[in-house]
């Protein structure tokens, strides 16, 4: 029987080291060693072995490879990754480096010039791995925005897929700036013109999903239980290779309730611009893990701020621009006009009113919740209703009900070496949400303090154009506005598809 496959990228130093911890942790998950050998227990693994090809393909010596593609622009980091276990278990073909870094700069990796032979390397290696999957679900890329090789690279791999599998479906994870962690000036930059390609045209993706820095350093520390713990790097690679393992679980095993791929692009994307995403999980504290945690707290835990993968919170309520920057980008939003009507539909009915009924709460779009470990459907159910009544989520006006849930019986597995511990059972939320535009305002907003101290004319020259830049910040801009477009409660589906359909293509570069 032909199985699906995944092909995974990760590019840029983020997106290997992280890719590094993700495959050590599927390995130890599907009991494969690193030199490649798998050991069969049928009573750990189950019935089911097979899904787990999905990321492997087995060679002609009987050993499993992992389906992926490891680029960087400079060799330091692939070396350390050939040093590694991961060098015996990776093909060497897989692993393409340039010969200098592209100082942080997107538009350099972009250009096929300044590394030609990864470039030239790229579309071969792709194609040699479509070449061992039998029946191809999609792709899964993994990177930092914030950096250039990591956005540089896939948008380059994207495009060369996008030419030869128009329809192919494209999952991205990616690192953003962190509201108050910045790294280097060309950060924002780089962001912006990633989020702003990867929209349009043959450089689409289907979903892309969002993590930052500052969050999962929160996560960390919460998970660790070790006080004065300093979380590094590979802590917080770990952090996303849990959740990954989580998100990814439904499509290795067999559960009472599966998602697959293509799921998640059909339940969670309505509007083909509104694909960014983000993660929560939970248990979020040690001494969850260390008890039996009913899923009904899981469920609820995962839906606070603290369980987010990303500095944002799903039910807090929209934050409104202050004057200037509201008359300077977009029009006044659209629900603010319902206020007289809210005050006489409140008056009808004899209740009281006060200001907070005017103050609109972020809608959610979407919403998966894989759960893992011994969690029974009729649970699930109950703790449905009680996160109905708890916390009331608004959906957008055409999703009256957005759950999609996934029940899988492996619970997370850490390996010894690692400060988390293992929990027998777990959740991770994959929310569409229009709280992202908080994010992408979050963003704007550097943008433009960044341009009014040139730091385009400093740090960004050699890279993309800054009329491209510009335009990748309008297609933000006028992103916003479709999420709050989506936040109305009486725009209709079609007329919000006629007024999409009636908006100008802000990036006429693509």
């Amino acid at each position: 029987m032909s199985k699906k496959s995944i092909i995974s990228l990760h590019s840029g130093q983020a997106g290997c080291q992280a890719g590094w911890e993700i495959w050590k942790l599927y390995c130890m998950e599907h009991n494969i060693d690193m030199d490649g050998t798998r050991n069969i227990d049928l009573e750990t693994i189950g019935a089911d072995i097979d899904n787990f090809q999905t990321f492997f393909y087995e060679t002609s010596s009987g050993k499993y490879v992992p389906k992926c593609i490891f680029i960087d622009s400079e060799p330091s980091v692939m070396d350390a990754l050939r040093a590694s276990a991961l060098g015996k278990l990776v093909h060497d073909v897989s692993l393409i480096n340039g010969k200098q870094e592209c100082r942080n700069v997107m538009g350099l990796a972009w250009n096929p010039s300044f590394c030609p032979q990864v470039h030239e390397q790229l579309p071969n290696a792709i194609r040699r791995m479509r070449e061992c999957s039998d029946v191809l679900s999609g792709y899964m890329y993994f990177l930092s925005g914030c950096g250039g090789s990591g956005p540089g690279f896939t948008c380059k791999a994207l495009q060369t897929i996008r030419n030869s599998e128009p329809k192919s479906i494209n999952h991205s994870y990616v690192l953003l700036p962190s509201p108050t962690i910045s790294l280097n000036p060309m950060e924002i930059y780089n962001a912006i013109t990633y989020l702003g390609l990867i929209r349009y045209d043959n450089l689409y993706m289907n979903v892309n999903t969002i993590f930052d820095n500052e969050a999962l350093y929160r996560q960390s520390i919460q998970l660790s239980g070790q006080e004065n713990f300093v979380p590094t790097y590979q802590h917080l690679n770990q952090l996303i290779s849990v959740s990954m393992s989580s998100a990814t679980a439904s499509i290795r095993w067999d559960g009472q309730l599966n998602v697959d791929m293509e799921d998640f692009q059909v339940n969670l994307v309505p509007y083909p611009t509104m694909h960014h995403v983000f993660h929560t999980y939970s248990p979020i504290n040690n001494n969850e893990q260390t008890d039996r945690a009913r899923v009904v707290d899981l469920t609820l835990q995962a839906f606070r701020p603290q369980a987010h993968c990303v500095s944002l919170n799903c039910l807090a309520q929209v934050q409104m621009w202050p004057e200037e920057e509201k008359n300077g980008t977009w029009q006044q939003p659209v629900w603010m006009g319902e206020h007289e009507e809210n005050v006489a539909a409140l008056q009808a009915e004899g209740k009281p009113f006060s200001d907070k009924h005017y103050q609109t709460s972020h809608a959610f779009i979407g919403c998966c919740l894989m759960y893992r470990g011994d969690v029974m459907p009729v649970k699930v159910n109950q703790a449905m209703r009680v996160l109905n009544s708890t916390y009331n989520p608004y959906f957008v006006s055409w999703v009256p009900n957005g759950f999609k849930v996934g029940i899988n019986t492996p619970p997370v597995v850490h390996p010894e070496n690692w400060v988390y511990r293992n929990t027998s059972r777990s959740l991770t939320g994959i929310v569409n949400s229009t709280v992202i535009m908080e994010k992408l305002k979050q963003m704007v907003r550097d943008y433009r303090l960044m341009t009014d101290r040139k730091g385009y004319d400093l740090w960004y020259e050699n890279g993309f154009e800054k009329e491209l830049v510009s335009a990748c910040k309008n297609g933000l801009v006028d992103l916003i506005g479709q999420y709050e477009a989506a936040m109305s409660r009486k725009m209709a589906v079609q007329e919000m598809r006629i007024a999409m359909a009636q908006r100008p293509n802000p990036c006429p570069h693509f």
